[in-house]
């Protein structure tokens, strides 16, 4: 998963337009949000809501374990670590690389991984989140104010939504952390929009990204 991230990053150089790259203006771009009182709200309700007494929720424990085992084990294995002791792990666990990526972020920052995964991760992959559904927004064809206006109601519906019944709020302020969640929040937005680029301007370069960010997505919970 790193290194097809890391491939992407690579190519990205030689995949995109120089012209386009250099209209493009960082400062300006934060700018614009700073003035679009819509997300701003947006962004504000989500740090509000990101701030909760569960932020080691449901399946946390199983992944905090997962990306324990692997970085402080002296080899890696594919055994069964939280249900079974000496039981060979379902295969499709073998790809899901999206905790062993934590591990090695835990293993950087010097984060021990329950902390990590309790309090500073999701409180950054939650706002995160909305900056993604904003440009999603925005490369849909939507102008900026009303990519923000749509963000605002996305926020306010997940907000409406943690509920037994309706678990989708749950996942996106309480799970961000797990593959699966991340995987549908943060990197399922870039595939789509990626499958979109493709189909309208379908050349080489742009069937490398849609394969690179599909394997990713691919690699991140497979089932």
């Amino acid at each position: 998963f790193a290194l097809l991230g890391l491939g992407g990053i690579f190519l990205l150089p030689f995949l995109v337009s120089r012209v386009g790259m250099q209209k493009f203006d960082v400062f300006d771009g934060f700018k614009r949000l700073a003035e679009n009182t819509p997300f701003l709200l947006a962004l504000i309700l989500s740090i509000v809501m990101a701030f909760n007494g569960h932020q080691f929720f449901i399946d946390d424990t199983t992944y905090a374990a997962y990306a324990m085992n692997w970085q402080h084990s002296t080899q890696l294995g594919f055994r069964n670590i939280v249900h079974q002791v000496d039981v060979i792990e379902q295969a499709r666990f073998w790809f899901a690389l999206y905790p062993m990526v934590q591990a090695v972020l835990a293993d950087l920052s010097g984060i021990p991984i329950i902390l990590l995964f309790s309090n500073y991760l999701e409180l950054f992959l939650v706002p995160f989140s909305l900056f993604i559904a904003y440009w999603f927004a925005c490369d849909l064809g939507l102008s900026r104010k009303a990519s923000g206006v749509a963000v605002l109601i996305q926020t306010v519906f997940y907000i409406a939504m943690i509920d037994d019944s309706w678990p989708v709020g749950f996942w996106f302020y309480e799970n961000m952390v797990e593959d699966k969640v991340s995987a549908v929040f943060l990197l399922s937005p870039v595939f789509f929009t990626l499958v979109l680029r493709f189909l309208e301007v379908p050349v080489t370069k742009n069937i490398i990204l849609v394969f690179l960010s599909g394997a990713g997505l691919a690699l991140t919970h497979p089932v």
